[in-house]
């Protein structure tokens, strides 16, 4: 609930952390604050990288699991 709070507070600096990005990303099922801050990282540089807003790399994550998961 919190990374959606800060993702609505502080668009384009942190990513919503659920478990569909988190599958998509082979990133833990529960983290800590350390896991947090490289799973932010990690969402910055790819938002970077593929010249994304982090709102469409949070929903290409998302979409990517949801897609995977209705076979």
């Amino acid at each position: 609930m919190a990374s959606v709070i800060l993702h609505l507070a502080f668009p384009g600096m942190f990513p919503i952390l659920d478990m569909r990005m988190m599958r998509t990303i082979d990133g833990p099922h529960g983290y800590n604050f350390d896991e947090w801050i490289q799973i932010t990282e990690f969402c910055r540089a790819a938002s970077n990288e593929y010249g994304v807003t982090m709102r469409e790399l949070d929903r290409a994550l998302w979409t990517y699991d949801y897609n995977c998961t209705q076979k």
